[in-house]
C-alpha cells in the first residue's frame, strides 16, 4: 500500500509541484529477517521490498515518465543492487 499511496501523491502533485517525471531510481532493500515476516500482501517482506515494490513503483508511474520523456531529456529506469549476497 505504501508503494501505491507514494505514487499516487507523487501523481497528485502533493510530493513535488512538477508534473514531470525522468528518473526513477529503484534502491530499496532489506535483508535476513530474523524470522519470515509477511508483507501486508501476505508476501515473504525480503522479497517484496527488494523486487516487487521497485516493479510497482515503475508500474505506477510509468505514464507519468513516458509523458515527460524528450529527445533532450529522456527518461531512465535505474535498478540498483547490492553486493552484500557476494559475501
Amino acid at each position: 500500500d505504501s508503494v501505491r499511496a507514494f505514487a499516487a501523491a507523487y501523481k497528485a502533485g502533493s510530493i513535488v509541484k512538477s508534473c514531470q517525471l525522468n528518473v526513477i531510481v529503484n534502491n530499496a532493500g532489506i535483508m535476513q529477517l530474523p524470522k519470515f515476516t509477511p508483507s501486508q500482501d501476505g508476501i515473504e517482506s525480503q522479497f517484496a521490498v527488494n523486487f516487487l515494490a521497485g516493479y510497482l513503483l515503475v508500474e505506477e508511474l510509468i505514464p507519468l515518465l513516458k509523458a515527460s520523456a524528450s529527445p533532450a531529456l529522456p527518461s531512465r529506469i535505474v535498478n540498483v543492487s547490492s553486493a552484500a549476497h557476494y559475501t
